[in-house]
């Protein structure tokens, strides 16, 4: 009895804290502890409700050495007094009462117990003798407010890290699987509340990366570049539209603006122009060919794509209208339709008149000098009054050529208003061909069109009617004349404006002023060494001239060829540059042989084909002669002005093909 009454004193004695708050004197016979049992030779005191509070801590008290240790508590936030201590590297159920006057926080891992304040920092537990890392053995963290790494600093936003810009500066994921899947980072717009959370509405931001620096303010430096997505309709369970924005800051500026937007429908759209660098035939846009075009884009925008044809990608175009053009091989301009009545495709026009910097347009017929020549089809139907495209020069598809044979040749029709015909018309009409079927077919029928130029009775790259009309001395020549030996002659020394010259052994012999061309029954018209003054032809050098310089300009092509009859000269100009050289200024092509007519105002303009300008050049080419010049002014439409090319309008490759006449 003796022995267990000595270590009940003890017991007593070590437990003198647990009285109240700083008083280590036991008050009653064992401070209000009720009986002392001994249970597996560990002294035990309890209660004797079993239940009962010590300075924040409840349940046992079981006597260990010269100390009181308490275990199996469930709360230690507020323990205070003048000896508890918590033991450095005990379970978290190991508080060791050794009557001391501080409390200290173990190291459990290098983690804090929660709840307990510190006098050193109110804020923080402090934990500078951490000493090993954290396992939560594959435990949860929650509950957790804001989070910094690298700094003891209260973050202001949900995640803080700093770094070293080295190791320390970057965060790695992986994910382990045995499937296509992978690891992602996904950040979520909600409306309303965490209880009551509604759904995304058009025009919300779904959420941002932002890359930022420091500019002399801002914690976490200014944002200069995001990638950012937004809504672009009303959410709902089937339907969650959206697109991507990627912003940039400009030099000189403060806050990004938006470069590139990849839309809903998957296309992109660029806030700035396009740069594609690159050497050794790296530079360059790849178009994957499409089974069928697009659908007509709204007004105001062009559509560029690829097209492929019996084994063969060709670039082609759209805009607002029905028909797609194929870049490099259609001349198309825009022009008003003034006829009262609409005009269907395939249908020749003339020029009626202008409306800004845009033709009026007629039907064509080969009747009157007052309706032709025409300057094309119409490539889609044109109401009245409306603007539509005609073609110069291409090929128009999908219009109705069943009355014509493939390889029918089509000039403008002398009796139907816009109609074509494949038998060439006589005199006394007017012939002018607009080209050639290449299909026929009722709804897909095509036609190349090669509007010819318009030189009164004759055209070009066909044999020419002459009817006579003037002074002829003896004998008028008509179609068909008989064979006759000697071969019919005349002779005349006044001019003849029309000469029709048929049959297989019609000649002429004595000179006339018609330039003494000789027919002597064979295919081929001759001419004739005598009375040549009204007929010229031959070649000439074409010079492209930037602001009257060409210093470095060179060429795989110059070449010009001309004709002179009476007193209009009909010409051709082929230039193919290597290179476009130094010169700056207006562009010019200069070299005709024959000076143009000094009448005021009588100018002359021509046809022309261009390829390989630069892409900044998108508007309508066309050129034309001056009074009293040898030279070729090439122009441009700019907001309805004509304004002359400049060297910025060429590259090293450009190629330029001209036809065209002017008077003398």
């Amino acid at each position: 009895m003796k022995k267990y009454f000595i270590s009940i004193v003890i017991l007593l004695v070590c437990a003198i804290a647990y009285s109240a708050p700083g008083d280590k004197t036991i008050v009653g016979p064992f401070n209000g502890f009720g009986n002392i049992s001994t249970v597996s030779g560990i002294v035990k005191a309890t209660k004797p409700n079993d239940s009962w509070n010590l300075i924040g801590v409840k349940n046992n008290i079981t006597a260990s050495g010269k100390t009181i240790t308490i275990t199996g508590f469930n709360n230690i936030s507020g323990m205070s007094g003048s000896a508890a201590k918590l033991d450095p590297g005990s379970n978290i159920n190991g508080v060791h009462y050794d009557g001391s006057t501080d409390i200290t926080i173990p190291v459990i891992g290098s983690v804090p117990f929660p709840n307990i304040s510190s006098a050193v920092n109110p804020v923080f537990v402090p934990y500078s003798s951490a000493t090993k890392d954290v396992d939560l053995n594959g435990k949860h963290l929650v509950n957790v407010n804001h989070l910094g790494i690298g700094s003891n600093a209260l973050p202001d936003v949900l995640i803080r890290a700093i770094g070293d810009n080295g190791t320390l500066s970057r965060i790695s994921m992986r994910g382990y699987s045995n499937d296509s899947s992978s690891s992602s980072i996904r950040v979520s717009k909600f409306r309303g509340t965490l209880l009551s959370p509604s759904t995304v509405l058009s025009g919300d931001s779904l959420g941002k990366f932002e890359v930022g620096g420091y500019s002399a303010f801002g914690v976490d430096g200014l944002p200069a570049s995001i990638i950012e997505g937004t809504a672009t309709e009303d959410w709902t369970l089937l339907h969650n539209g959206s697109n991507m924005l990627f912003k940039v800051t400009a030099n000189g500026t403060l806050g990004p603006a938006t470069a590139l937007t990849l839309n809903q429908d998957k296309s992109a759209t660029f806030s700035a122009s396009v740069n594609i660098a690159g050497t050794a035939g790296t530079g360059y846009i790849t178009l994957s060919s499409q089974s069928t075009n697009p659908t007509a884009p709204p007004a105001g925008t062009l559509l560029l794509h690829s097209a492929t044809t019996q084994g063969f990608t060709r670039l082609e175009q759209d805009n607002e209208a029905p028909t797609n053009l194929v870049l490099g091989r259609d001349n198309v301009f825009i022009a008003k339709n003034t006829s009262g009545s609409t005009i269907n495709p395939g249908q020749p026009v003339y020029v009626t008149g202008s409306t800004g910097n845009v033709p009026n347009i007629g039907l064509s017929k080969a009747d009157s000098t007052t309706t032709v020549p025409a300057i094309g089809v119409a490539l889609d139907s044109i109401a009245n009054n409306a603007f539509g495209q005609v073609m110069h020069t291409g090929i128009i598809s999908g219009v109705n050529t069943s009355a014509y044979l493939t390889g029918d040749n089509l000039w403008v029709s002398p009796s139907i208003a816009g109609g074509l015909v494949n038998a060439r018309p006589t005199y006394p009409y007017l012939i002018q061909r607009i080209g050639k079927v290449l299909v026929s077919g009722v709804g897909n029928g095509s036609i190349q069109v090669v509007t010819a130029p318009f030189i009164g009775g004759m055209e070009s790259g066909t044999t020419s009617s002459w009817q006579s009309s003037g002074t002829v001395t003896g004998t008028q020549l008509i179609s068909n004349v008989a064979t006759g030996t000697p071969p019919l002659s005349v002779t005349s020394t006044t001019p003849v404006a029309n000469l029709n010259i048929g049959g297989s052994a019609a000649k002429l012999t004595t000179p006339v002023n018609i330039n003494s061309v000789p027919f002597d029954g064979s295919t081929n018209i001759q001419t004739a060494t005598a009375n040549t003054s009204d007929y010229t032809s031959g070649t000439f050098t074409p010079i492209l001239s930037f602001g009257v310089g060409t210093i470095g300009i060179t060429y795989s092509r110059q070449v010009g060829t001309y004709t002179k009859i009476g007193n209009r000269v009909f010409y051709n100009v082929t230039i193919t540059l290597t290179s476009k050289g130094s010169s700056t200024g207006t562009a010019v092509i200069s070299g005709l042989p024959i000076t143009s007519s000094s009448v005021t105002n009588n100018f002359s303009t021509a046809s022309i084909y261009a390829d390989s300008m630069s892409s900044g050049l998108t508007q309508f080419i066309d050129c034309y002669i001056l009074t009293t010049a040898t030279t070729i002014n090439l122009a441009k439409l700019v907001n309805g002005t004509s304004t002359l090319l400049a060297d910025t309008d060429f590259t090293d490759s450009t190629i330029l093909v001209i036809t065209g006449n002017y008077p003398i």
